[in-house]
């Protein structure tokens, strides 16, 4: 989907662990970007994958801090769609396990990927029909399609 087209249906997201981590523990532009899904214009996707991997990164770095993100985790959870994807990835040979990322993207149909992974997933610039951004370039996507 381009920039300069709206189309009827809701945007279909995956939302890198980093940026769901940052979104709900910091404020910033990962934050503003988990908040886009509230008004239902977006539909957001995540894998058993993504989900594993946000519960180790909690229960190792912000277990001390879970409280302060439980109601805006569990409101997360409840607008996120969980696929199982089918198809397996190796477009990313550096960070193996960027490519269960990829593989959510498919499954998902996704039309953008949002991360902070600059090493790996951002240099891609798209994978399949999926665009792949920072949060900050998806807030000036999304301010486009919604004028």
């Amino acid at each position: 989907m381009s920039t300069g087209q709206r189309e009827d249906r809701k945007l279909r997201i995956v939302y890198d662990t980093n940026v769901i981590i940052s979104g709900l523990f910091f404020h910033g532009n990962e934050e503003t970007v988990l908040n886009f899904g509230k008004d239902g214009r977006i539909d957001a996707y995540v894998s058993q994958y993504i989900l594993d991997e946000l519960a180790g990164v909690i229960a190792r770095k912000f277990y001390h801090r879970l409280s302060e993100a439980e109601d805006n985790l569990a409101l997360f959870l409840e607008r996120t769609i969980i696929v199982e994807p089918m198809r397996y990835v190796s477009a990313v040979q550096t960070d193996p396990d960027d490519n269960h990322i990829l593989e959510c993207c498919l499954e998902a149909n996704a039309d953008y990927l949002i991360t902070g992974d600059a090493g790996d997933l951002l240099p891609l610039g798209s994978f399949s029909s999926t665009q792949i951004v920072s949060a900050a370039e998806f807030i000036r996507i999304f301010g486009e399609l919604s004028a």
